[in-house]
Formats: C-alpha cells, structure tokens, sequence
C-alpha cells in the first residue's frame, strides 16, 4: 500500500470513528433529555455556575494538574434543598497522554445540614495505601474505636477531630453504612456522594437521586 492510499484511509477510519461518536452522543442526550421531562428535572449541558461554586469547597475538586469537566447534569430543587446528580470528568495528564476518569456526583445543598469540613472513603487496597503514604505527610485520619463496623469500612479526615465526631453520631455513621455510601464530602450547607469510575445511565437517573435523598434525610 503506498503511502496516499494510507493517508486515505487513515481519513476514513478517523472520521468513521467521529461519525458513530458524534451519532451516540447525539442519541444519548436525547435519551436523557427524555427522561428529565418525564422525571421533571431541569438538564443542563454543563454544570450551573452555583453548581460549581458549591463543588470547589470539597477535595474532589482540589486536584492539582488535574481539568474538571461536567457534560451532563440534572437539578431537582425545592425552598430547602437543592440535588444536582451530574456526570462528572477528571481529566489526568501523563506526559504527552491524558486520561479521563468519569464518576457520578450527587451534590446536595441543604442549610439543615450545617456539616463541618470532612471526607470519608470506603477502604479498599488503594484508599489504605493511599491513606499510609498520606499520614507521612501529615494528613491525620480520625478513627471511631467504639464502632467497629463503622471503622473498618471507612477512612475519615476532617479539619476539626472534635467536630466531626460530634457531626458523625451512631445513628449518622449507621445511615451512612446503611445506604452504602461510596465517597462522601459535607462542608457547611452541602454534601457530595461520589461513585468513581461510572457514567450516568438514563434508566438510573431517578434512583441516583433518591439515593441523594435518602443520605440527607440520615444526616438531618
């Protein structure tokens, strides 16, 4: 094959490979844009803006060398509170390469939650290692020696140990296992629930924000 006839197909590889992204891209957000009429929500295309200031309080946010993106939110609001479920992208550069980790955020703002600053992650291999690097550079874990159950699933930090264990009561460290939280971050009058690693499925757009309500209602 000489060299035009390679250059030609690689232009037509590449744009078969546009067309079929640009027609499911297409396809999904009118699937979306179907569901959040039927479902009432508000979609939105990229994250609203109070939307963002409210996220940029949390460590999800805080990552160095790192873009955030969000193509796809959807916003239930009353007087009292406020769930947005979005797709959200972390973009991560490796030299000349990047890569874009998806994961779905469940931010709610609510003002009965007055939370003070804390995170809290599920132990898995990486989190505990994660966590060993981190202590030797002075990040402190608070621990909950009475629960057991509680202790052995989580990892826990926040800026005031006194706080956070007066804000983490058994009945709220029991919701919190019980509706299986993932990741969580509450600061103040908003919480974030976090599943790395995932998209937003139309089918499941209701029940993500169910689960948004269900962990507010064991925190208020």
């Amino acid at each position: 094959m000489n060299l035009f006839l390679m250059i030609v197909f690689a232009v037509c590889v590449f744009a078969l490979i546009a067309g079929i992204s640009h027609t499911y891209n297409k396809k999904r957000r009118e699937a979306f844009t179907k569901i959040a009429e039927q479902l009432g929500l508000e979609i939105h295309f990229k994250l609203p803006q109070e939307d963002w200031d409210r996220i940029e309080r949390f460590d999800l946010y805080k990552s160095k060398s790192r873009k955030h993106t969000v193509g796809l939110a959807f916003v239930a609001q009353t007087d009292s509170t406020r769930i947005t479920v979005c797709e959200y992208n972390i973009v991560v550069n490796a030299s000349d390469d990047s890569s874009v980790v998806p994961s779905i955020v469940l931010l709610v703002w609510d003002p009965r939650l007055d939370a003070p600053a804390l995170s809290l992650q599920q132990k898995t291999w990486n989190a505990s290692l994660s966590a060993s690097v981190s202590k030797w550079f002075g990040y402190q874990f608070i621990e909950f020696p009475e629960d057991p159950e509680f202790q052995s699933r989580y990892l826990v930090r926040g800026e005031s140990e006194e706080a956070l264990k007066a804000f983490l009561t058994a009945d709220r460290r029991e919701g919190l296992i019980r509706h299986s939280v993932p990741n969580f971050e509450a600061c103040g009058d908003c919480m974030i629930v976090v599943h790395h690693h995932l998209q937003l499925q139309p089918p499941k757009i209701q029940d993500r924000f169910a689960e948004a309500l269900n962990v507010l209602n064991s925190l208020v």
